[in-house]
């Protein structure tokens, strides 16, 4: 079996009405400074020209409890499911009120797009095409529209691995790809940041991170690997990503390795 992962690149769009964002209102200064100790990538690569990125939120312990897209649009915002808000809320607001910002959900739509070519909005830009979140004040979609099963599909393709609430406060960030994906090494101190770069740079891993699907959902079980996701379907297959122990093979016939 084979997945012609080119084809489910064609440029394309999607209203995320299952998303919302989130207004860091204050001085952008003060902004900036609360974010910078709380989230785990580099705001400093923020621009008007590269608008979106990967980030996310961690505990003491190292441990993921929020993934969110931070995007600069005349001033900081935080792009994020709908059921991940309470959780994001509890673990910044007493933050935000000591950098004298507020929290303020925000009525803006939120556009998924598969581009053949990188914009300001891009997050994502690999071989097969290019991934962006863009905010609008109007729903003029102008490509194909594509499912929300599809959308988390692209970016599980990747490596975007979309944390569900279930997931939340269960990896740290090499057990997702986070660490290459979503977080700074370089950028200086966040929250759980010594024990997530002590893992990085002294830990030596005995597993591997692979995307995997088959055409049942049964197929993508075994002994041999573990699922680090719920199985997303779409187009007649079931894709997840998988961790792999180093000590451990798979012969499963059904199962196709991208």
């Amino acid at each position: 079996m084979k997945i012609d992962i080119h084809k489910i690149f064609e440029e394309s769009e999607i209203y995320l009405s299952d998303m919302t964002c989130i207004d860091i209102v204050g001085d952008n200064d003060n902004a900036k400074q609360f974010l910078d100790g709380q989230v785990t990538s580099d705001l400093a690569l923020l621009s008007d020209n590269n608008k979106v990125q990967l980030s996310s939120i961690c505990n003491q312990k190292g441990y993921v409890v929020c993934d969110f897209f931070l995007i600069w649009e005349e001033g900081f915002k935080i792009v994020l499911d709908k059921n991940k808000y309470p959780k994001l809320i509890s673990e910044l607001e007493i933050f935000a009120r000591f950098s004298k910002v507020k929290l303020v959900e925000s009525q803006v739509n939120i556009i998924g797009e598969v581009s053949d070519e990188k914009n300001e909005w891009t997050f994502l830009k690999n071989k097969f095409g290019n991934l962006g979140i863009k905010l609008s004040d109007n729903l003029d979609l102008n490509l194909p529209q594509i499912t929300s099963e599809k959308w988390q599909v692209l970016n599980l393709l990747s490596n975007n691995l979309l944390l569900t609430e279930n997931f939340l406060g269960k990896y740290r960030p090499d057990e997702i790809m986070y660490d290459d994906m979503r977080v700074s090494f370089t950028k200086g101190c966040f929250r759980g940041q010594e024990i997530i770069a002590r893992i990085k740079y002294r830990g030596k891993k005995k597993y591997s991170i692979s995307k995997i699907a088959s055409n049942t959902k049964e197929g993508l079980n075994s002994e041999n690997y573990s699922l680090l996701c719920d199985p997303l379907e779409f187009d007649n297959y079931y894709y997840c990503l998988a961790r792999f122990d180093s000590d451990k093979t798979t012969n499963e016939s059904d199962l196709i390795i991208l």
